[in-house]
């Protein structure tokens, strides 16, 4: 009996540590954020399994602490090969101060892999958020699973519409057709309906566009 538990718990430790997921590096944008910047943590890593595939991500702020957690899920046995993936999590616009921030490597909601960092949001005098001066959109968490959070930045206001389109060109979702103010817009995109695969959000305003990929997993 006690060899049998012994080979049960070798076997749950030697597939723990096959189907770890890595988390290699963090880094936040802009590499000296102020109060006025929205402050985006992008993680870089590894998931050691052809099979597994972000299932969530969370995030946690406990005063200037900050968890964000990934968990990893598969469906199967994959390939026991590493594949790389990065993704970006907005932290917001944070207060002046120091921040750290801890990213967790989940397999099945079990903690495999940590890392952290720590970063320092500054202000100057008579320092105020100013309105965008450039036109852009970022998605994130990208990829997404269920749900992600589609961020503007509008120098003007205008008629505005943001809308997903698949790789064969086909329109197949409107995140939001409607007047928008000039300055930073989040707007939520529930995309559970969406099959796996890639993406393309167009972001039109005044005669200007942008596009950025997205990935949706399953």
């Amino acid at each position: 009996m006690e060899k049998k538990l012994l080979l049960v718990a070798l076997l749950t430790l030697s597939l723990s540590d096959l189907f770890a997921q890595g988390i290699n590096s963090l880094s936040v944008s802009p590499q000296n954020p102020t109060v006025a910047d929205e402050v985006m943590l992008h993680i870089n890593g590894e998931r050691w399994s052809s099979d597994m595939n972000i299932a969530s991500i969370s995030v946690n702020q406990t005063g200037n602490s900050f968890t964000v957690d990934i968990d990893f899920q598969g469906v199967g046995i994959g390939l026991p090969v590493v594949i790389p993936f990065d993704t970006v999590v907005s932290l917001g616009y944070l207060s002046a101060g120091n921040y750290d921030a801890t990213v967790n490597g989940l397999s099945y909601g079990q903690q495999m892999t940590t890392q952290s960092t720590t970063f320092t949001v500054s202000i100057s005098t008579g320092q105020q958020r100013l309105k965008p001066t450039t036109f852009d959109m970022v998605c994130a968490p990208n990829p997404f699973v269920r749900e992600t959070m589609v961020r503007l930045s509008l120098p003007v206001a205008g008629a505005t519409i943001v809308s997903l389109f698949d790789i064969l060109g086909q329109q197949v979702a409107t995140v939001f057709d409607g007047p928008l103010n000039a300055g930073n817009h989040e707007l939520k995109f529930e995309g559970s309906f969406l099959p796996a695969g890639r993406y393309y959000l167009h972001l039109m305003q005044n005669g200007r566009t942008s596009i950025k990929q997205v990935m949706k997993r399953n």
